[in-house]
């Protein structure tokens, strides 16, 4: 009881240092919604590796207490089942020769039987105390999406932020196999980790999805002012013309020649 007491309240102190920091985020960066989600991601893939590494030691220990619980209680079945038959083939004086009658077989029968099936299942299939997975495999995986410094570089990198997106599909898909052995059924500890997670794959999405917002009201903004600069330019080129540059119809331009040809020297 007290353990599972302290277990809550230092998760719960871990919350509060994790919704303390992203408020101190959020009010530094209230005018700037790019520089605050860019902080909640460093900051996830800087705490996530801490929190792998506390999910998967208390994990292992309740491992440890499960499989130590089981073997003692599977052993115990076992050997009291055969005590009594032993207490009973002493008491009694029995020999190889001289065992009983088939009742007292028929009772050494069920006592050894019964230890067999209900202390054996105990003893079997005892769960590994070591976890398959750690930090290293949410390490390499960032590092396999170049995702190690957030989505900031690949913005720069990148012609469209769909491309990000898919990367960001994928990266959710693989981490949660390669963390697959961290349940957040098993303690509140995990509990944490998947929570992590979630908040930094949203983080991630939510910064591509405002870049993309930027770049389409940045592009009809860059269309708009071309358009008028096209209007403007037309407007002044047709007001600056000189009216003998202007087009002029075909039969006037033959009279003028008629005229210039007919004209004495």
């Amino acid at each position: 009881m007290f353990i599972a007491y302290f277990t809550t309240v230092a998760y719960t102190d871990v919350l509060e240092d994790d919704a303390t920091v992203l408020q101190r985020f959020k009010r530094e960066s209230q005018d700037d919604p790019k520089a605050y989600l860019d902080q909640v991601i460093n900051y996830w893939i800087f705490r996530i590796p801490t929190l792998i590494d506390i999910s998967v030691a208390q994990s292992e220990k309740d491992i440890t207490l499960t499989v130590a619980k089981r073997v003692t209680q599977g052993w115990s079945i076992v050997i009291a089942s055969w005590k009594d038959i032993l207490s009973d083939y002493v008491e009694n004086d029995r020999t190889l020769g001289n065992i009983g009658d088939m009742t007292v077989v028929y009772n050494y029968g069920f006592l050894f039987t019964y230890g067999i099936g209900f202390g054996f299942p105990l003893l079997l299939g005892l769960p590994d105390d070591k976890k398959s997975c750690g930090r290293d495999n949410f390490v390499n995986t960032l590092a396999q999406y170049d995702l190690q410094g957030g989505v900031s570089p690949l913005l720069h990198r990148y012609a469209s932020p769909v491309n990000i997106q898919s990367i960001l599909v994928e990266f959710e898909l693989v981490i949660g196999t390669k963390l697959s052995c961290i349940d957040s059924a098993e303690n509140i500890e995990s509990q944490a980790v998947t929570i992590a997670v979630s908040n930094l794959i949203a983080a991630m999405a939510a910064r591509v999805e405002i870049a993309s917002q930027y770049g389409r009201s940045s592009y009809h903004v860059e269309r708009k002012l071309d358009v008028n600069e096209e209007e403007t330019s037309s407007t002044l080129v047709a007001e600056e013309t000189p009216p003998i540059l202007l087009a002029e119809p075909s039969s006037l331009l033959a009279g003028k020649a008629a005229q210039i040809v007919s004209s004495p020297i």
